[in-house]
């Protein structure tokens, strides 16, 4: 797999324009995300960690592939902080891969 993380041999750089979640769910106008799917090679917590309680509440459920990489935040740190915004969690770990699914759901109380 690939990851915004790793470390490429080649130093050639390539420049891409992007946006944020929390710009895109402003620019859309979005009052609520039924289905968020969260494939970013690497940057599932800067991602989570943008949004604020308002953005997490406009979203119902979760699915995303969470990366587990040396020096960097872990799976650990992305299940507490959706607990914490109030969703149920099921979290299954690749046995043999860096890399875990992760699947989140709003609980109903707080959504």
């Amino acid at each position: 797999g690939h990851s915004a993380y790793n470390f490429a041999k080649s130093k050639r750089k390539i420049r891409v324009s992007s946006t944020t979640l929390p710009s895109l769910i402003n620019s859309l106008r979005l009052k609520k995300i039924s289905f968020l799917k969260i494939d970013c090679e690497g940057a599932e917590y800067e991602i989570l960690n943008s949004l604020s309680p308002r953005e997490f509440n406009m979203i119902e459920k979760i699915s995303m592939e969470v990366h587990d990489m040396k020096g960097k935040l872990k799976h650990e740190e992305i299940i507490s902080l959706l607990h914490n915004m109030g969703y149920s969690i099921i979290f299954k770990k690749h046995p043999s891969f860096y890399t875990s699914m992760l699947y989140a759901q709003k609980n109903s109380a707080t959504y």
